[in-house]
């Protein structure tokens, strides 16, 4: 669920996303379309428990013992993207601002599982040709880049994760069919 930027020099190409920028309030999204009103935009949108687990690996926890990390610590942190990182009204915000045909949305699923033709559906999107040295077989396309720590989810912090956005959820697949069917639902 994230704006992506697709990088690349050489040989390299990798993706890069911000999930803050994604769920940037309507007044920053208008703004950016009064700046740049032709741009494009790519988000990809990743299964919200492995998204808001990721992001509390990343920030709750961050270099600290797990162990000196309470449970109403991450709970508390899960709450409050709970309240604040809904992706339909994000979505919306987005999609209101920009023509449909300027904002691409795809799965972080097909991010992870089918990177090269992710990779040729963006490059056609932004109306690039895809390099010629990259189209034969691209094994950076699947390069981990920023690759977090592993840290075990718990059983009651996923049906948390999933249970506040289980609406958001059951909403989105009445715009977007295809993103998420194979997300868990609780």
């Amino acid at each position: 669920m994230v704006p992506l930027a697709i990088r690349s020099g050489g040989r390299e190409a990798g993706w890069r996303g911000q999930s803050a920028v994604f769920f940037l309030p309507k007044k920053e999204i208008e703004r950016i379309h009064r700046l740049l009103p032709e741009v494009k935009i790519l988000i990809c949108l990743r299964n919200p428990v492995d998204w808001c687990w990721s992001f509390a690996r990343m920030t709750v926890y961050g270099q600290r013992d797990p162990d000196k990390v309470s449970d109403p610590e991450v709970i508390e942190f899960i709450e409050e993207k709970a309240a604040n990182c809904q992706y339909v009204p994000a979505l919306k915000r987005w999609l209101n601002c920009f023509p449909t045909g300027n904002v691409y949305v795809g799965s972080y699923d097909n991010l992870c599982t089918a990177p090269n033709r992710m990779y040729r559906d963006v490059c056609r999107f932004l109306g690039i040709s895809i390099p010629e040295e990259l189209e034969e077989s691209q094994p950076e396309l699947s390069k981990r880049i920023n690759k977090g720590r592993t840290l075990k989810l718990k059983p009651e912090f996923a049906d948390l994760i999933a249970r506040r956005w289980a609406d958001d959820m059951r909403n989105l697949e009445t715009i977007y069919p295809e993103i998420g069917k194979n997300w868990e639902r609780s």
